[in-house]
């Protein structure tokens, strides 16, 4: 009787067993046939590609962006360069004006000293 009781617990064990194997098959029968964007496994590959993208795409926006700036700046340099060049020439012409003026000045001196 006590073997037959224990052959009896293995039996309804191994049926157990055996439902939930089938419950579970029928589950993954299911998920199966569902379509693939109703799958959240579907989803998970989407939201990693769609956010690999965007964040590649804010990266190469930042580039540009700072190159824009820095072709800004180098610009905004080379024009005060120009400035200053153009200042220093502009200097430069004065004097050079003004040190043809005062040798002209001593010419005429010379020359009303010598007539004298």
């Amino acid at each position: 009787m006590r073997l037959m009781n224990n052959q009896v617990k293995e039996i309804k064990a191994e049926i157990r067993k055996l439902e939930l194997e089938c419950q579970k098959l029928a589950l993954e029968i299911k998920q199966m046939k569902k379509i693939w964007w109703k799958k959240t496994s579907s989803w998970a590959i989407i939201v990693t590609v769609l956010s690999a993208l965007i964040t590649g795409g804010v990266s190469l926006v930042n580039h540009f962006l700072s190159l824009k700036k820095d072709e800004r700046e180098r610009r905004g340099e080379y024009i005060n360069i120009v400035k200053t060049v153009g200042t220093s020439q502009e200097f430069l012409t004065e004097q050079e004006k003004s040190a043809n003026e005062d040798a002209e000045k001593r010419k005429n001196l010379l020359l009303e000293s010598v007539k004298k």
